[in-house]
């Protein structure tokens, strides 16, 4: 089989394999309901981990990650070294992903490509890949936002790609992942600043709690300023009442007046 050949099936195979909806299928499957229609919107195993559970949402991540992993192996094996055919490894790295992100068996509708991205990164550059492991991990404790993590970690994989690698095909696998990933994490962005109306302690608690939670939180902030307010005012009316009855309270009258209405019962 010529390399063309070789190249153009294992580009296939790869967005074939790419496009089997992994955390569509599970949810499908445990919860009996299409999981891109919930809160989260997105076939992916962030979408499985918070609406199905935690194991679940790990396995789903397995199998995204050797949806990218096993087709880019075999493609760099066969082609990452050879400099006329490299084009055909470019080429199945990026229809994995681009089969999790627009899947035939999905209606074109699939996730955001972070897990199939990081086979294809594993695959390809694994060193590079178990760098950025730590900070993906720091940048999720830290916003509790997987997106936003996501990208900006892919962001930085060409720039430590292209310290550390001599092959070409190599470096522009780097950057063929973020162009890849960020055009689905993008909108989140444009979201949080539409949604967050410019103001950054919005859109702080977009990044740091997720367009839902961010709004329940905001809900319940505002609803114990709101009581806070309301125990105010009454306190401030009651306040009023106690100084109007002082103001206009004169003891000795009121003295006089019981002594008074003391003597008619007698009477």
């Amino acid at each position: 089989m010529s390399s063309i050949s070789s190249g153009l099936l294992l580009t296939f195979f790869g967005y074939l394999v790419g496009s089997i909806p992994s955390a569509l299928i599970i949810g499908k499957l445990k919860t009996g309901k299409d999981i891109r229609k919930n809160e989260y919107r997105n076939m992916g195993a962030n979408n499985v981990y918070h609406s199905v559970g935690k194991i679940w949402g790990v396995f789903t991540f397995a199998c995204d990650f050797l949806k990218g992993y096993i087709p880019t192996s075999i493609g760099y094996y066969l082609f990452a070294n050879e400099f006329i055919h490299g084009g055909w490894f470019l080429g199945i790295a990026g229809s994995t992903i681009c089969g999790h992100n627009w899947p035939i068996f999905a209606n074109f509708k699939g996730g955001k490509g972070a897990s199939t991205a990081a086979g294809v990164s594993f695959a390809v550059f694994p060193f590079v890949s178990l760098l950025l492991v730590p900070l993906l991990v720091i940048m999720n404790a830290l916003t509790k936002n997987i997106s936003l993590a996501a990208g900006i970690c892919f962001s930085l994989v060409p720039l430590f790609v292209f310290t550390k690698t001599y092959n070409p095909y190599e470096g522009y696998v780097s950057i063929l992942i973020p162009v890849l990933i960020l055009p689905k994490i993008i909108p989140l962005f444009i979201k949080m600043m539409r949604d967050s109306k410019h103001n950054p302690k919005k859109k702080w608690l977009i990044l740091i709690y997720g367009f839902k939670r961010a709004a329940e939180y905001s809900a319940k902030q505002s609803s114990v300023l709101s009581k806070r307010l309301k125990d105010s005012g009454r306190n401030i009316f009651t306040k009023s009442i106690h100084l109007k009855h002082s103001i206009f309270h004169d003891p000795e009258k009121d003295s006089n007046r019981k002594k008074d209405q003391d003597e008619i019962k007698k009477v």
